[in-house]
C-alpha cells in the first residue's frame, strides 16, 4: 500500500513539475499574480477556508524585502473568504477575496471551480484576478493530494494570462508539504500541525527567500 501511495505522489508530482517548469519566468516581476501570500491561499488543507473560522498567521523572512507579514483571513460564508495581511518594512495592507462557484463533489473527478482576487507588488496599488479549479484527489486514487490548476492575470494587464497550480498533500493530518507555481516562480512549504488549529512551517519563495511561518485558526 505504501509503495501505491508513493508511486502516486511521485507521479503528481512528475506532472505537475512538466506542466509549469517550461514556462519561462518574467524577468521584471518578482513576485506572479497567484503568489501564495497574496493571494490568500498559502496553507489551505481544503479549496476554501470552512464556514465561521478565522485564521490568522504571521511569516517572516529575514532577507527578503518585506521581513515580517502578519495577516487574517476568515469566513464570510461557505463560498467566500477574505484576507488581510501587514506589511512591516512597507507598512500597507494587501488583501485577497475569493469565491466558490462550484463545490467539488466528495466522490468523482468533478472539483471545486474558485475565483479570487489579491494583492502584488507591494509597492504599488496592482490587484491579480485568477480562476482556478481544485480538487482532493483521496477518494479517486486513495491519496490526499489536493491538485489546483488555473490562470491569473494582472489587472493592469488582462489580456495577459498566467498560468498557476498548487501541489499539496496532507500526510496523518499532521505535515503538509506543498508546490505552487504563481505564474512566475514555482514556491515550496510545509507546515506541521502541532494542534489540529495550529501549525508551524518553512516557506521558499521567488527562488531565494527563505522564510518561518505560524497559523492558528479558530471558529468565531
Amino acid at each position: 500500500m505504501k509503495e501505491i501511495q508513493l508511486k502516486h505522489i511521485l507521479s503528481m508530482i512528475a506532472v505537475f513539475c512538466f506542466l509549469v517548469m517550461p514556462i519561462p519566468a518574467a524577468s521584471a516581476q518578482d513576485c506572479g499574480p497567484n503568489c501564495p501570500i497574496c493571494s490568500g491561499s498559502g496553507f489551505d488543507t481544503e479549496a476554501m477556508l470552512s464556514n465561521k473560522t478565522v485564521f490568522t498567521n504571521a511569516l517572516l523572512f529575514p532577507d527578503a524585502e518585506e521581513t515580517l507579514i502578519t495577516g487574517v483571513k476568515f469566513s464570510v460564508s461557505s463560498k467566500v473568504d477574505l484576507g488581510f495581511s501587514y506589511l512591516s518594512t512597507s507598512r500597507k495592507v494587501i488583501w485577497s477575496a475569493r469565491a466558490l462557484l462550484l463545490a467539488e463533489e466528495e466522490e468523482g473527478w468533478i472539483p471545486s471551480i474558485i475565483l479570487g482576487i489579491g494583492s502584488v507588488r507591494a509597492n504599488t496599488s496592482d490587484q491579480s484576478i485568477f480562476l482556478t479549479a481544485t480538487r482532493n484527489l483521496e477518494s479517486t486514487i486513495g491519496v490526499p493530494l489536493r491538485l489546483s490548476m488555473g490562470a491569473a492575470a494582472f489587472m493592469t494587464e488582462p489580456d495577459r494570462l498566467y498560468p498557476i497550480g498548487t501541489l499539496s498533500y496532507l500526510y496523518k493530518e499532521k505535515l503538509f508539504p506543498f508546490i505552487s507555481y504563481d505564474g512566475v516562480n514555482i514556491n515550496y512549504g510545509a507546515a506541521y500541525f502541532i494542534l489540529e488549529t495550529l501549525h508551524i512551517g518553512l516557506m521558499y519563495i521567488e527562488n531565494r527567500y527563505l522564510g518561518v511561518t505560524t497559523g492558528f485558526r479558530f471558529a468565531r
